[in-house]
This record gives structure tokens, sequence and C-alpha cells, in this order.
């Protein structure tokens, strides 16, 4: 009953601003500022709330499809340079536009850094050694040798290895992870979904 008058209460309130010109007027006008301000985190802010709360007819009312796909692309950008990478993906991923859900299938990047020295991996020679540190960068928790190629990875603990010898050690029926930190690694399931042969 409770949920029955939450939403019967919150379809009169917006009912009640949709009819509201001076709302509407008020909403362009702060986006129109705040835009000419360069202030896209805003704009992204109140398109978020409005689209939330009124529906995205109310939000094409107020302003275009281009101006808004505009607005988030660059608010996007933002929250790349400032490292934020999970508000990023968050707002890719729950935006209506198919244009910026593209963005995820068109850049994926994975950062990485060197656990020794904590100096970001950049270039290919990055993949085995820390250009900084020399430390060995991804090795595997079996033979305990640099990973040169395919480097598979427990998303739950961080470790991981020679794809080779990681088949082997689940296809034998473990389901600890290899280098004893004690994780129960789900491995069997990622490479069997990848395709790759374990039993």
């Amino acid at each position: 009953a409770n949920g029955a008058a939450a939403s019967s209460g919150a379809k009169r309130w917006r009912r009640g601003l949709e009819l509201d010109d001076m709302t509407r007027e008020t909403l362009v006008d702060l986006l129109n500022e705040r835009s000419e301000a360069g202030d896209v985190q805003t704009c992204v802010c109140v398109c978020e709330v409005i689209a939330n709360a009124l529906g995205t007819e109310f939000l094409d009312g107020i302003c275009s499809t281009d101006r808004r796909r505009e607005w988030y692309w660059w608010y996007i950008q933002v929250l790349h340079r400032l490292q934020l990478w999970l508000p990023a993906n968050e707002l890719i991923q729950g935006s209506t536009d198919p244009a910026i859900q593209e963005m995820n299938k068109k850049s994926t990047s994975i950062y990485a850094s060197c656990a020794n020295c904590r100096k970001p991996l950049v270039g290919m020679e990055s993949h085995t050694w820390c250009a900084k540190c020399r430390a060995a960068v991804s090795t595997c928790v079996l033979c305990h040798l640099p990973v040169r190629g395919m480097y598979v990875v427990c998303p739950g603990c961080g470790h991981g290895g020679h794809l080779k010898h990681l088949q082997q050690w689940f296809s034998k029926g473990q389901n600890v992870c290899a280098s004893g930190c004690g994780h129960r690694c789900d491995f069997r399931s990622f490479l069997g979904m990848s395709g790759l042969g374990v039993a």
C-alpha cells in the first residue's frame, strides 16, 4: 500500500512539473548558463536528475540530444583524466544514448602499474619487466617465470599466470588459487566459457 501511494504521489509530482513552464524555463536557463561556463559536470548531473525524475521526454523538451551527447562525452573525458574509471563506466552503461553506450565498445583500456615501484606500465616492453625497477611484472604463480603473451588473472585475488599452466592446474580438479593465497578462483568457468578446453 505504501508503494502504491508513493507511486501515485510521484506521478502527481511529475504531472505538476510537466505543466509548469516556469520550471522548464529555469532548467533551460540553468543548463545554458552552466554550458556557457564550461561546467559539463553540472549539465550532466542536471540531465541525469531530470531523466530519472521526469523521464527522457521531459528532458528532450529542454535540450537536444546532440547537446546532451556533447556534455556527456566531455564529462566522461574529465572523469578519465581524473582516473575515475568506475563512475565513467557507470555513466556510459547507464546512458540511453546509443552513441554514448558505444564508447565502451570502441575504447576499452586497461591501465597497469608495477606492484614493486608503482610506476605506470606503458609500451610493449613493460609487459614483462618494469622499465624503472626492472622487477618482473607478470609472473606465473605456478612456474614463477615472467609471462609473455596471454596472461590469465583471477579478478578475485589478482593472481595469474600462463594460460597453459592454469588450464593444467584447474583441469586436475583444483579450485583454490595456485599461489597459496587461499582464494577460491573461478578459473574453471572462465576458461570453459572462453572455449579454451578446461574440463
